[in-house]
């Protein structure tokens, strides 16, 4: 199954599965209009690792400019999937702007940031 796709002009997203392990790489803005693509993305991993566990993912942040309350959500049920299959959700690269938001959010302590 390919998870890699753009959704042109607000959020790159680009999918790999290494061992099991999600890499979503994200770039632009998840926001209102892009936040249900991601969620979509989500949706079909948790789909596809449901039979045999391993809902592993790991959000590449680097080239995210901007995280909307929708953006969060989204994270959100990642992790609430990731607590049903036993698995794990992390987020790397996050710019110091985004880690703030996730700090005032209440989001830096229920999300695994690296």
């Amino acid at each position: 199954m390919d998870f890699s796709q753009s959704q042109p002009g607000q959020m790159n997203i680009d999918i790999d599965n290494e061992s099991g392990v999600y890499t979503i790489k994200l770039g632009g803005f998840v926001d209102t209009a892009s936040s249900p693509f991601l969620q979509k993305k989500v949706e079909d991993i948790a789909s596809s690792t449901y039979e045999k566990g391993g809902f592993n993912i790991v959000f590449d942040l680097d080239a995210v400019e901007f995280v909307s309350s929708a953006g969060l959500r989204v994270f959100l049920l990642a992790r609430k999937i990731a607590d049903k299959q036993k698995g794990n959700i992390t987020l790397i690269n996050v710019r110091e702007s985004i880690r703030d938001v996730l700090k005032m959010t209440g989001f830096a302590k229920i999300l695994n940031i690296k």
